[in-house]
């Protein structure tokens, strides 16, 4: 199977947000029931939770075709009118980061999806485009920057959080049988070091079976042992908890001055990176994992913070060198 295949194609195959998936289930088999589409769906949550998946088991779901763009990727009004215009009945528009429309384009939208026409000006004539009854579902990691009219305008609104440890073990191990790697008698406690290493996203349990694969293969073994994994996860940088160098050094500064806030400006400077991948990227499982919290006044490292840091440190001092044992074969 090619490594673009794992992605679950039914409800049934979906693992994790057990609640979203009924609902969605359940919205689905009613339009089919009444031959019409199903309602409107804004899907909110962390990039690699699966917004894009659900997407395309939703259209295979109800039998139609689905249809993509990446909003940021729309620069004007005719290319929007041009992906509703050319929606078949009942087909699925997936419109991924959905904040990242332009407010105008968003009343066009939500004109569309309530009224189910488009108006397009002609000189001083205004020419309507009457629309195929259509399912929008618009994906996006940031649903505070949508416009008010245009969340009103979906009929059912998810946001997905992150996945249990034993949900992300379940898809590491289903993972690994689909791209047929095979694991020996500790095939489980490979799936669940996986799993708690994923940061809750299925996508870094999908990369990081990726990547154990490789490893394993690139020393020419035939099955993953543990061993394999670990080894794995160290020459990531990896640690037990899914942190990596940047999410180590964010608490390290934080562990400096334990009990006291500290800004996300003055940390994003220290450690030379983006605000938006401290608040984006690294500040959220960190909150996930309960090693910090946000305050009025600014982050604060938790005592776990430094407990773990200690771990890690003795774990490092402990372990041996990233490529010993590591032997590429040709």
């Amino acid at each position: 199977m090619k490594d673009n295949d794992i992605r679950p194609a039914s409800f049934d195959d979906y693992v994790g947000q057990r609640d979203t998936i009924m609902t969605l289930r359940r919205a689905v088999i009613a339009a089919l029931h009444n031959d019409r589409a199903c309602g409107h769906l804004l899907i909110a949550g962390l990039p690699g939770c699966g917004k894009t998946t659900l997407a395309a088991i939703v259209a295979t779901e109800m039998k139609t075709r689905l249809h993509s763009a990446v909003c940021q990727a729309i620069e004007h009004k005719g290319e929007l009118t041009g992906l509703l215009t050319g929606l078949g009945k009942n087909d699925v528009l997936f419109l991924d980061e959905l904040h990242g429309l332009k407010p105008a384009m968003q009343e066009l939208l939500y004109t569309a999806m309530e009224d189910g026409h488009v108006d397009l000006s002609a000189g001083k004539k205004t020419i309507r485009l009457p629309l195929q009854p259509f399912t929008l579902i618009g994906a996006t990691t940031r649903a505070h920057l949508l416009t008010g009219p245009l969340r009103d305008r979906f009929a059912y609104t998810f946001n997905l959080g992150h996945y249990s440890v034993p949900d992300l073990a379940t898809i590491a191990g289903r993972t690994m049988r689909k791209l047929d790697v095979r694991t020996n008698a500790f095939g489980e406690n490979i799936a669940d070091a996986i799993g708690r290493r994923s940061r809750g996203t299925p996508r870094i349990a999908n990369r990081l079976v990726r990547a154990c694969r490789d490893f394993m293969q690139s020393a020419g073994e035939q099955e993953l042992t543990l061993e394999t994994a670990e080894g794995t996860f160290h020459a990531l940088g990896i640690d037990s908890l899914g942190l990596d160098a940047n999410d180590r050094a964010y608490l390290a500064l934080l562990c400096e001055r334990v009990g006291m806030p500290y800004g996300v400006t003055a940390i994003a400077a220290q450690l030379g990176l983006e605000r938006g991948v401290i608040e984006g990227v690294i500040e959220p499982h960190l909150m996930e994992t309960g090693l910090i919290r946000r305050t009025p006044q600014g982050r604060m490292a938790m005592p776990a913070a430094v407990a773990h840091l200690q771990s890690h440190q003795e774990t490092m001092h402990d372990a041996d060198p990233i490529n010993q044992g590591w032997e590429i074969t040709s």
